[in-house]
């Protein structure tokens, strides 16, 4: 148990809508597959979640920080400059 594995299990669930989709189907075997060190009290303060507003924070979040998932893969989207190309050094 810490601190650190629950922040970063809230932290995917709101940037991550296919890490989300499955920890609410299964969240004591994400936790396992991912290696999240939580007690069944945090699994289950994060299952809590409203997942809705989960989505609703993800949606005001700037979408360089957001992983979409198409086709079931996950993607970052890459930053383009005014010319169409990916930007330097930049993920979007």
């Amino acid at each position: 148990m810490s601190q650190q594995a629950v922040e970063e299990t809230l932290g995917r669930l709101i940037t991550d809508s296919e890490f989300r989709r499955v920890f609410h189907m299964d969240p004591a075997a994400t936790c396992q597959r991912e290696s999240l060190d939580l007690t069944t009290c945090e699994i289950e303060a994060l299952t809590a979640l409203n997942t809705s507003s989960l989505q609703a924070v993800a949606r005001l979040l700037d979408p360089r920080i957001v992983r979409a998932t198409i086709g079931g893969a996950h993607h970052w989207r890459w930053a383009r400059n005014s010319h169409g190309a990916p930007a330097r050094g930049r993920r979007l």
